[in-house]
């Protein structure tokens, strides 16, 4: 058994060559997608958003009010993608009616900030 994959190891080397690591293909046929890093200044700009818009219904750290739920560690529970489309459109989620307004109107950049802040709301391990 050993003697064939020596031979199958060998028969491949001969038949392919020796080379060197394939390069990448040129930038144009590759498609990343990277987000932008979350900077403080982000999280700070979410923060003023939430305490603007969100903070009369939810609570935070024990903080605000109490009509819609306590957001505390929303960050552990809910991915980026789950906020955007709540935030956009409750209904998605809540077919049968929440009081929570939709925030279809508010700026990308908005948006990605409030985000940003709540994905920081997380529960402290222990």
């Amino acid at each position: 058994m050993k003697r064939w994959v020596v031979v199958a190891l060998v028969a491949g080397v001969a038949a392919f060559g020796c080379k060197k690591k394939e390069e990448p293909p040129p930038p144009s046929t590759v498609t990343v997608v990277t987000p932008p890093p979350v900077v403080a200044p982000t999280i700070e700009k979410g923060a003023a958003i939430f305490q603007q818009k969100c903070v009369v219904c939810h609570k935070v750290g024990g903080v605000g009010g109490t009509i819609g739920t306590d957001l505390t560690t929303v960050g552990t529970r809910h991915d980026a993608v789950y906020l955007q489309t709540l935030l956009k459109d409750p209904k998605q989620y809540y077919p049968q009616g929440v009081k929570m307004p939709a925030f279809a109107d508010m700026s990308q950049e908005d948006m990605d900030a409030l985000i940003a802040y709540l994905l920081t709301l997380k529960e402290e391990k222990k």
